[in-house]
């Protein structure tokens, strides 16, 4: 009887942190969504460090983010309440949106997102670029997928620093706020237009998923089309579980030279069976990429 009363304890106390950090995230995302202004944000990987210009507002009920790479080539990419475009304002290009390293700071912190099978536990308190803060651990509970670590400022709520953490628990990269500088009229550099002919040319899959792919419960089908390499028609397939997306492209089979390739949190997996050749891309853990193609023989 007293083992059961401890074990009903137990479960109510772990409920009920698990509340308060949900709590504290929600007040992440809500700050996050009001601010408009200019953050200094660091990129942090195994290939060295990446400087960002992000510039965000809201419109209209609407989050919109630009990141700008402040290294190299004036380019970036655009966010209009999650979806948007990469753009190269030397060469005057406007493409579709690639996975980048970043990626991951609005779609944490965009308040529409809903954390699917994700155990939220705050881990304490510490001090992080001269900042205050509360630390937030976001663990997937399947084990396939990033989990993330974050610091949100205890005065402002606002982000500090965003880790990205492997399902064996070691950190891929880091996302750290250096300085944010409030604009209360900022004036976005790219026209509405824009994010509305990206919208229009958006294609939403109406396919079911390919029966050789396994695939967690959380992700589910958001694209699918067919693009042309050299004389090859290659089809593929989008998922997402809301916070990570990857595709699995289906192509005839060729000798694979290169079966994992890994750039930061970018993961390419590829695999053959006796009829096609498979690649999994996206920005997912490689034990994820693995899974998906598991049935392949």
């Amino acid at each position: 009887m007293l083992l059961s009363v401890l074990a009903a304890f137990n479960v109510q106390a772990a409920d009920s942190t698990s509340t308060a950090c949900l709590d504290e995230y929600a007040k992440l995302q809500i700050a996050y969504f009001n601010s408009s202004g200019r953050y200094t944000v660091v990129s942090s990987e195994a290939g060295g460090l990446s400087p960002y210009l992000l510039l965000h507002h809201n419109k209209d009920n609407k989050s919109y983010s630009v990141w700008e790479y402040l290294n190299g080539e004036n380019r970036g990419y655009a966010l209009r309440d999650g979806s948007g475009f990469d753009f190269n304002q030397v060469r005057s290009v406007v493409d579709e949106l690639n996975w980048h390293p970043t990626l991951i700071w609005d779609r944490l912190l965009d308040k529409n997102t809903e954390l699917k099978d994700y155990v939220c536990v705050f881990t304490g308190r510490a001090r992080v670029a001269g900042h205050k803060v509360s630390l937030l651990r976001l663990a997937p509970q399947d084990g396939l997928r990033y989990g993330y670590l974050v610091a949100k400022d205890d005065d402002t709520s606002l982000p500090v620093e965003i880790s990205v953490l492997e399902p064996q628990g070691g950190v891929v990269s880091k996302l750290l706020s250096l300085d944010y500088q409030a604009v209360a009229n900022l004036q976005f550099p790219l026209k509405e237009a824009l994010f509305d002919e990206v919208e229009a040319a958006t294609h939403h899959s109406n396919e079911a998923p390919w029966l050789e792919l396994l695939l967690p419960r959380v992700f589910t089908l958001i694209d699918s089309g067919v693009m042309t390499f050299g004389k090859d028609r290659v089809s593929y397939q989008e998922y997402s579980d809301g916070l990570s997306s990857f595709r699995v492209y289906r192509a005839p089979k060729t000798s694979v030279l290169f079966p994992a390739l890994n750039n930061g949190t970018i993961t390419i997996y590829r695999k053959q069976n006796a009829l096609h050749e498979y690649a999994v891309v996206g920005d997912i853990p490689l034990r994820l990429a693995e899974f998906v193609l598991s049935k392949l023989k």
